[in-house]
């Protein structure tokens, strides 16, 4: 019945190698939860359900703050569940790691799952309108990464998506973007989207069909070639279709004429005919 103090606080400030807390269970078990935390007060609530906090200042702190195993090779209990049955939910997060000491390795937060195929972590916020589902701050960064991932993985089957945005609500009210990338500041140097590869794939591909296997997209393979309505750009640009280039002001201000050998702007007609540029 608390409403202001600590529900249950555990502290080992002398703990070296050993674990503050465990939980742990060997029973085959076909429900329920290893540990469960919920809040189900309807009352104002600006605390933090759960609050994981090191503040020793020390570079020998190379543990985790909080690691979460499911070694049950058959086993669908999910490693981590916090429940918040709040409209308006908690101020101060569901839950908060608060790290303010030093550390030069290992992670603050770390699942370690051994599944094949499910879901490691899922986040649901289906009841979300205005907010933000995942918000990550990163304000003093200078040289480091925000957000990494990545796979070594060189499975003969890989065919994969190490990252997927998409957006498969079908309605005409679907108006944003399913991937935003920018620089906002005016006075940023960096670059909005860089890209590298240094495989034999294509660097870029954009379909226009609603698949992922568009026949006739535009891409850019691993040499820089850019193809509009084809995969395999056999020059610098390869365009498969019509082009139309309209308006005279700019670099083509005045009718010029372009001679060039049959089939090469006609597309493999025998009639010998030059294409005009800036005229009719």
């Amino acid at each position: 019945t608390a409403t202001t103090g600590t529900a249950f606080s555990l502290t080992a400030n002398s703990l070296t190698s050993g674990k503050g807390l465990v939980i742990t269970s060997t029973s085959p078990q076909t429900g329920g939860n290893l540990l469960e935390v919920r809040n189900d007060s309807l009352a104002a609530y600006n605390g933090t359900l759960i609050n994981l906090s090191a503040s020793g200042d020390n570079v020998n702190n190379v543990g985790t703050m909080l690691g979460i195993y499911n070694l049950g090779g058959n086993s669908k209990m999910q490693s981590f569940y916090v429940q918040n049955s709040q409209t308006a939910g908690p101020t101060n997060g569901l839950v908060r790691f608060n790290f303010t000491g030093v550390r030069t390795a290992n992670s603050g937060f770390q699942i370690d799952d051994g599944a094949t195929t499910a879901s490691t972590m899922q986040i649901n916020s289906n009841s979300l309108t205005t907010g933000t589902g995942l918000a990550l701050s990163a304000n003093g960064l200078t040289t480091g990464t925000a957000l990494s991932v990545s796979s070594s993985s060189t499975a003969a089957t890989y065919s994969g998506d190490l990252v997927k945005f998409e957006n498969t609500g079908n309605s005409a009210n679907v108006t944003g973007s399913a991937l935003k990338v920018g620089i906002t500041g005016a006075s940023a140097a960096g670059t909005a989207l860089n890209v590298t590869n240094a495989g034999t794939g294509l660097s870029l591909r954009v379909n226009d069909d609603g698949t992922y296997t568009d026949p006739t997209p535009f891409v850019v393979d691993s040499s820089g070639k850019v193809g509009i309505g084809t995969t395999l750009p056999g020059s610098k640009l390869e365009v498969s279709g019509g082009v139309a280039v309209t308006g005279k002001s700019g670099l083509i201000s005045t009718p010029y004429q372009l001679v060039a050998p049959k089939g090469i702007l006609y597309g493999g007609s025998t009639s010998a005919a030059p294409a005009s540029i800036g005229t009719t």
